[in-house]
């Protein structure tokens, strides 16, 4: 079973603002390079360095998540997450807003947020989201994630009902 992941608002604002400001350095830095006479390849590399950020960024970013016989994974296109079902031990929903939150390790906003997070009440936890409504607790042996799964109620239901069946 799949379950899409699009992204909120927040998120597309996020995203949208970063593309902007990274074209607007990109046009100084041409414009600088051409008027100060420094050569184009200080340019190109800046170019470059923009372009990967923001391609690596949505490689990594969540595009949906799955369940299969044996695990549920977090599909991107680089790495995705694998949660064996028999490591996971809660499934419920979760709302973070009113919840203190420190990234310690990832994305804050482009293209999602994903990464290791420090929530207050909650401890660590790996977060998976592009959006922060529908928010869904999997509690698994090792670790804890965080997933924004567009049908929050078919997922906990399709989730709870292969971790029954496992």
């Amino acid at each position: 079973m799949r379950f899409n992941a699009s992204y909120g608002l927040a998120i597309k604002a996020i995203t949208i603002a970063v593309f902007l400001i990274l074209a607007f350095v990109n046009a100084v830095f041409l414009a600088l390079c051409l008027r100060e006479g420094a050569p184009i390849y200080l340019f190109l590399i800046m170019l470059v360095f923009s372009t990967a950020f923001m391609a690596l960024s949505y490689a990594f970013s969540p595009r949906r998540y799955e369940l299969t016989k044996s695990e549920l994974v977090v599909r991107r296109a680089l790495r995705c997450i694998h949660i064996p079902y028999h490591k996971v031990t809660e499934v419920k929903p979760l709302s973070l807003l009113s919840l203190k939150s420190i990234r310690l390790f990832g994305m804050g906003g482009l293209f999602g947020f994903y990464g290791l997070y420090y929530v207050s009440g909650l401890g660590r936890l790996w977060l998976y989201i592009t959006k922060w409504k529908n928010l869904v607790l999997v509690k698994a042996v090792d670790k804890s994630y965080v997933l924004s799964p567009d049908d929050r109620e078919g997922f906990i239901k399709a989730l709870s009902d292969m971790l029954t069946h496992r």
